[in-house]
């Protein structure tokens, strides 16, 4: 019935220019990493260890996490 463009992220002038384009409805909606009540206390070293964010806490093995970790870092310095 509609169209959906979803992005993982977006900085704020494409969101801007995206608003202005006549090209339709642009909603900004801002997920937060995963918290306690959505993981269950049954996985809070997990969620301690690995933080919220879906591919980091889903990885199949801590060293996953890790390197998703340091992808994560590397590319927050290079913008």
């Amino acid at each position: 019935m509609g169209q959906f463009l979803l992005l993982e992220s977006a900085s704020n002038t494409l969101l801007e220019q995206s608003a202005g384009s006549l090209a339709g409805r642009v909603i900004h909606h801002e997920l937060t990493p995963f918290s306690l009540d959505e993981v269950g206390q049954n996985n809070l070293q997990v969620l301690w260890l690995r933080g919220g964010f879906p591919d980091s806490f889903l990885a199949k093995t801590d060293r996953v996490s890790l390197v998703w970790h340091e992808e994560f870092i590397l590319h927050l310095s290079a913008m």
